[in-house]
């Protein structure tokens, strides 16, 4: 998978892949739970999207390219790695969302859900090892 160095501060570094993976949504879905994976993610990919027409059954067409994030401390480096679960109450009925993504966690995510919301965020680390 190639990737490119797309950023750098004093704590980490990005590195965002060059191909782009596709996902869509169908309509009429929650897009409270479609668009967790967007809102958790602390360096967030850059998304392109279009609205199919309602025939196809997809509310959106989307293409990203994901992020991996490395957490900097002196000369040692480690891969961020994020495991999530997320539930919510929506009109007529709930909808879930679960995974894993080598970022971190928003930090202003968690003032954005909302009452009767569930959001379990385990964070871990893969320390980078120079052979």
């Amino acid at each position: 998978m190639p990737l490119t160095f797309s950023g750098l501060t004093n704590e980490r570094a990005v590195l965002t892949s060059k191909d782009p993976k596709p996902f869509t949504t169908s309509s009429g879905s929650s897009s409270k739970c479609d668009n967790i994976v967007r809102d958790i993610q602390g360096v967030s990919p850059a998304y392109t999207c279009t609205t199919p027409p309602p025939s196809t059954g997809f509310g959106t067409q989307c293409e990203f390219k994901p992020v991996y994030v490395l957490n900097l401390r002196g000369e040692k480096a480690s891969l961020a790695i994020m495991f999530f679960h997320f539930s919510a109450t929506v009109s007529g009925g709930s909808c879930g969302m679960g995974g894993s993504l080598f970022n971190v966690l928003n930090a202003a995510l968690p003032g954005r859900i909302a009452a009767g919301d569930t959001l379990v965020v385990q964070e871990a680390e893969l320390p980078l090892v120079k052979k």
